[in-house]
């Protein structure tokens, strides 16, 4: 019998001889769009789309897409969508959806479109829901003049509360950050944010890679026991600021910016109650009162976590390999190839269509014996986030491909 029926095996025996002492890392989740679905590259958070959206969106390369010119809409002239300045990405290609009439009204749901979002995250400690977390969106908006909202202007991205059935009534949420367009000539321009508070400029038909950071466990030293939740925003790795004095304390100072409030994010049914008793999946580019847009989106990245300006610097602006790239044999991109990446491969052994979050590290879509030699040949184990195995683990790994290999060859 071929030994390589045994590898899964003993990569399962490899990842359960490491002793761990490292709490628990973060659940990080990234969305490439480069095999023409929604699954994630790596990860264990998933997206879908509610009701038939997914029949409406599109997947392929940026400039096969046709968008309003920067300049603004003219009768029947279009353009293809902008490269980046690497290269034509893979993208999503998501229309503005249409809105819903009554969102009181369940059986108006039937027409919703948008997408769910599972983050596969557990809650921040000591509350119901997560209350620290980063997104990361590589994105085009194509149509600027023709965004949601009764004055065109607003494109929801994230709703940490957006649906919940209440006696028979199924009613959306706002999102808690969106684009908002601040000027129309001499081209049509976004800002990003909250409240009246958009700062930033992004221009039509442009690539532009946009973060939030959100933290809802700060408290306000004026006032004891009060919390003062914090939105950061970038654009292509630097923060912008508004200046109304309200920044970054935006939430906070708002009302909303407390812990499981409004500016948190679900872990699904079941997943924790939020300070207004609801309980469902978030949301992502779906808003209850329509203020929605058409966009590309090349990456997405969550981590529920909040990261730093320094992280955020480092990611810089939009590339087509994607907001973070993982090193090879690093199946969980935590910056360490370690037992549970060995997991992962192992768990995966031998999967068609694979994806680099399953162990496919050479991009032939198979999990098999040329992945583990990748593994086993940048095993690290150490950095940020893991733990150093004994020495030994290594070698074991290291002499099981190299039998595998030599039984190939006979």
């Amino acid at each position: 019998m071929r030994l390589r029926r045994f590898l899964p095996c003993f990569l399962g025996v490899l990842a359960m001889s490491v002793c761990l002492v490292a709490s628990a890392p973060a659940a990080t989740t990234q969305f490439d769009f480069n095999n023409g679905d929604l699954r994630p590259t790596f990860g264990p958070g998933s997206m879908w789309g509610m009701n038939d959206t997914e029949s409406v969106i599109q997947f392929g390369k940026a400039t096969s897409f046709l968008v309003v010119p920067e300049e603004g809409p003219l009768p029947d002239t279009y353009v293809a969508a902008a490269p980046m300045a690497d290269g034509d990405p893979d993208v999503m290609y998501f229309p503005k959806f249409p809105g819903v009439t009554d969102r009181y009204n369940i059986v108006d749901w039937a027409g919703a479109r948008g997408f769910f979002f599972d983050p596969a995250s557990v809650a921040t400690p000591g509350y119901n829901r997560i209350n620290k977390f980063t997104f990361i969106f590589d994105i085009l908006i194509p149509d600027m003049m023709n965004l949601g909202g009764s004055a065109s202007n607003y494109m929801g991205t994230y709703d940490g509360e957006p649906d919940q059935i209440d006696g028979g009534n199924r009613r959306g949420g706002d999102c808690e950050f969106f684009f908002s367009r601040t000027a129309d000539v001499p081209e049509p321009t976004c800002g990003i944010g909250i409240d009246g508070s958009y700062p930033g400029a992004i221009g039509q038909n442009e690539w532009h890679r946009v973060a939030v950071t959100i933290d809802l466990t700060l408290t306000n030293p004026a006032n004891p026991g009060g919390y003062a939740g914090e939105m950061r925003r970038y654009i292509d790795g630097v923060e912008v600021v508004a200046t109304d004095g309200r920044e970054p304390k935006i939430i906070g100072l708002q009302g909303n910016g407390f812990p499981d409030g409004r500016f948190s994010l679900s872990r699904g049914p079941g997943g924790g109650l939020s300070a207004n008793g609801w309980d469902y999946w978030s949301s992502l580019f779906y808003d209850r009162d329509n203020e929605m847009g058409a966009g590309l989106l090349s990456s997405m990245y969550f981590t529920d976590r909040v990261m730093s300006a320094e992280e955020i610097a480092t990611l810089g602006g939009p590339t087509v390999a994607g907001i973070v790239v993982p090193g090879l044999g690093d199946a969980n991109a935590d910056g360490v190839v370690d037992d549970k990446d060995a997991s992962i491969l192992g768990a995966n052994w031998m999967a068609g269509g694979a994806m680099w979050g399953m162990g496919d590290f050479n991009g032939d879509h198979m999990v098999n014996d040329k992945d583990a030699a990748i593994m086993a040949a940048h095993w690290t184990a150490g950095g940020f986030g893991g733990t150093v195995p004994e020495p030994g683990t290594v070698v074991l790994l290291l002499s099981a491909v190299a039998t595998l290999w030599f039984w190939r060859r006979r």
